[in-house]
């Protein structure tokens, strides 16, 4: 896999040759696009990446001297330079449910308190209206725990705390001339409709990326995208790597400014060889709003074989076919002619699970790569599936910046 994103980024540099101006890249070249063309500015604002984590982002487009356009003299910044920080501390008690746990088995409780720290360092650049790209370095750390053992954890998928400096989304987009298509390749995140299947994750300190290459088609009403990607697997004392053995292929389609609102379609596949886990994920998405009314609806059956177990490891369980399926709606309605703009809201969502431990086949929805904070509470104990669950929220705006949410 490591050698086919190689091959994928040499061919997008050698397409953006071809694709771009005439002139860029040569000596003819000496007037930058109108939209490529700002003065340096210094901008902070509130730039959440998920509905359940903010901060402040302070970006700042530095332009040297040698970026002047030659023609205008005005700065010609095909650059931007932007950073995030983060810290959050948490404290955990009984967190297991276990009081008293030495004299129920002999384990240790996992009472424990720590800090988490999260820093990004992101460069972004646009050399011409047909190629853009991102690098961004992360360094997430976890300080005074003592139950969390990062070396135990490295390499496993499941240390969401600790990820010293360490390459977190370096990708090149080309988009092909004037035409709707685009490719991209790289390493990345991936964010889809609600993030209920496909998320970054940003609510945990490492979050998560993909290797990944996709192609992309792009029309005001219309837009697909084709992407293979392999998650990447923390470790804190190495570089990370994907995993060649966790493949995710899927084509994701939307639909925009129908009657119902916006609509999403998507296949997506998951093998991952580890666990003996071949699944096919067929779905749909609605979102949409009419005045002060608004709804969300979102369902999707899954097929293929699975192991046994919810959570299996590697060379365990025997292998059953899978069947299985979720759906979630939501549908509120906000006063917007006052000036807090109350919303109430009212929802459901289910996940099936496996009645029978006993037959052939593994009924419990598996919901892949989700952003599960998003939806199922600060500590995260649930996830889409095998749940039944739920919901009504209020939404007020206090002021321009605070809202409260329940």
């Amino acid at each position: 896999m490591k050698r086919n994103f190689l091959i994928a980024y040499g061919l997008v540099f050698i397409l953006s040759l071809v694709s771009a101006p005439r002139g860029w890249g040569s000596e003819e070249w000496t007037e930058w696009p109108e939209e490529l063309t700002q003065t340096e500015s210094l901008q902070l604002n509130a730039a959440p990446i998920d509905n359940s984590n903010q901060w402040l982002v302070a970006s700042k487009v530095v332009v040297s001297d040698s970026q002047k356009n030659q023609t205008t003299g005005e700065d010609a910044s095909w650059y931007r330079i932007s950073g995030h920080a983060r810290t959050r501390y948490e404290s955990r008690q009984n967190y297991d449910f276990i009081y008293d746990r030495p004299s129920v088995d002999g384990m240790a409780d996992n009472d424990d308190n720590f800090l988490l720290t999260r820093f990004r360092l992101s460069v972004d650049i646009e050399p011409n209206p047909y190629l853009s790209g991102r690098v961004t370095f992360q360094d997430s750390r976890e300080f005074g725990s003592d139950v969390i053992n990062h070396d135990a954890l490295d390499r496993s998928g499941t240390d969401i705390f600790e990820n010293k400096t360490d390459l977190h989304e370096a990708y090149l987009k080309l988009r092909l001339g004037e035409s709707p298509w685009a490719i991209q390749a790289g390493r990345m995140q991936l964010n889809y409709g609600d993030q209920r299947l496909i998320g970054g994750f940003n609510w945990g300190n490492t979050a998560r990326n993909f290797d990944a290459a996709k192609i992309l088609y792009q029309e005001a009403d219309f837009s697909l995208d084709l992407v293979a990607a392999n998650v990447v697997v923390v470790d804190s004392n190495a570089w990370d790597n994907s995993n060649d053995d966790d493949d995710f292929l899927f084509a994701y389609a939307t639909m925009r400014n129908k009657p119902q609102g916006t609509q999403d379609f998507y296949l997506l596949y998951r093998d991952n060889d580890d666990l003996n886990r071949e699944i096919y994920t067929l779905g749909t998405r609605i979102d949409g709003a009419c005045g002060d009314l608004d709804w969300n609806f979102e369902g999707a059956w899954q097929w293929g074989s699975s192991t046994d177990t919810v959570a299996p490891t590697a060379g365990s369980g025997e292998i059953l076919d899978h069947k299985a399926w979720a759906a979630s709606a939501e549908i509120g309605y906000t006063q917007s002619n006052l000036a807090c703009a109350p919303r109430l809201a009212v929802g459901y969502s289910y996940a099936s699970g496996d009645d029978d431990p006993n037959d052939n086949e593994n009924n419990t929805f598996d919901n892949l790569y989700p952003t599960n904070h998003l939806y199922y509470g600060y500590m995260d104990f649930f996830s889409w599936r095998n749940i039944h669950n739920p919901n009504l929220k209020l939404h007020w705006k206090a002021s321009d910046k605070l809202t409260f949410k329940t």
